[in-house]
């Protein structure tokens, strides 16, 4: 336990280390978009994505200023790093998690991601990694109730990556599949009938 928690504090350290210089770095682009309608509280600009997208600019503008909206991914991916390793750590052992934990700090692309103002690198796999936990905590219940408290947390947060970015209807794909042909036998009928009327609203949504 002491080499594992030595090894989260190093990877810890190594991940502020990557991302912490870039916290200034000016916006580019899209960035630029984001940060104006973080400023002005532009309602309506983000109109093309789902309405989670826009609140969560704008409400992050509100809490910390324009020129500060790159903490906001960062603080994400932080998470997202703490997820991955709670979800990876029960599959695959300690060596597997920080292995996992490991690359995905060091990975180029998430560096950028965790600075990035959008989406797509930071939010929606905080999202799905979130889905996952809780889907395989579903599955290991021991109890009815707590398999229908996992399922209804589960098919919450779907329906919040679904209302961030459509695209989050792939996570909704593969998890339907897993759970008409794999996990349908492993549920009780509490936790079948939350997570079938998830998936209609998610549809519906």
């Amino acid at each position: 336990l002491a080499i594992e928690m030595a090894a989260l504090a190093l990877i810890a350290l190594i991940f502020l280390a990557l991302r912490l210089p870039g916290i200034d770095l000016p916006f580019h682009q899209d960035e630029a978009k984001i940060a104006i309608i973080a400023h002005e509280q532009i309602v309506g600009s983000l109109a093309a994505h789902p309405p989670l997208t826009e609140l969560l600019w704008r409400w992050s503008g509100q809490l910390l200023d324009a020129m500060n909206l790159r903490v906001v991914p960062l603080v994400f991916s932080a998470m997202t790093a703490f997820l991955l390793y709670a979800v990876v750590r029960p599959r695959g052992g300690v060596l597997a998690a920080l292995a996992a934990l490991g690359l995905y700090v060091l990975c180029a692309y998430s560096v950028l991601a965790s600075l990035m103002l959008d989406t797509d690198g930071a939010v929606l796999p905080l999202l799905f990694l979130g889905v996952v936990y809780a889907y395989d905590r579903v599955l290991a219940s021991a109890t009815r109730r707590t398999q229908a408290v996992w399922t209804a947390v589960c098919a919450a947060i779907l329906i919040t990556g679904l209302l961030v970015k459509l695209s989050f209807i792939l996570v909704l794909a593969a998890l339907t599949v897993d759970f008409f042909f794999v996990a349908k036998g492993k549920l009780s009928a509490s936790a079948f009938r939350i997570g079938f009327g998830a998936l209609m609203a998610a549809g519906v949504i």
